[in-house]
């Protein structure tokens, strides 16, 4: 019986005597389902993403109120963050999403990818962005963790602090 249920017992009825547990074994197997229960839970999460992401279009697009459209363009920051959140979980289950296209990405597309899927993406300025190529199948990948550096410097960084990152070219003689 879980810890969980123990006390839950003890709880509904003070009087139940609850054998106590035995001590588990130091290595427990791992539970083939954990992958597969991270993939469709990801898949809910991003069909329900994508149910929302025409609405939410058409209401910013009718909506001429600044404020309220500033609220509109928070709602659609959150569902690209469970966008995001989907694609972690889909890392857990070990899932392959794309297969490679050989198509390239610029990297000042990935970059702002990245900005839009973090919490504090208004503390972000992007400069001057080298002229650079990411492959497509890799573009989602470095996205996603440029946007965990990001999002770590913006959240655990003071306001005054600048945060940023340069293209380093080293030659080799030969």
């Amino acid at each position: 019986m879980s810890r969980w249920r123990q006390r839950w017992a003890r709880r509904l009825d003070p009087t139940l005597v609850v054998p106590r547990p035995e001590p588990e074994p130091a290595e427990r197997p791992v539970d083939a389902s954990w992958p597969t229960v991270c993939h469709q839970f990801a898949l809910r999460m991003l069909s329900m993403v994508e149910l929302l992401r025409p609405e939410l279009d058409q209401l910013e697009a009718a909506e001429e109120d600044a404020s309220t459209l500033e609220r509109l363009y928070r709602v659609d920051h959150g569902v690209t963050r469970l966008r995001r959140v989907a694609g972690y979980l889909q890392i857990l289950a070990g899932v392959e999403d794309d297969q490679p296209s050989g198509y390239r990405s610029s990297l000042v597309d990935v970059i702002r990818e990245a900005e839009s899927a973090i919490e504090h993406y208004t503390r972000v300025s992007i400069g001057r962005v080298a002229e650079l190529g990411v492959v497509e199948y890799a573009a989602k990948d470095v996205a996603w963790l440029l946007a965990a550096l990001i999002d770590n410097a913006t959240s655990y960084s003071p306001a005054t602090v600048v945060v940023s990152a340069h293209l380093l070219l080293t030659t080799v003689a030969s």
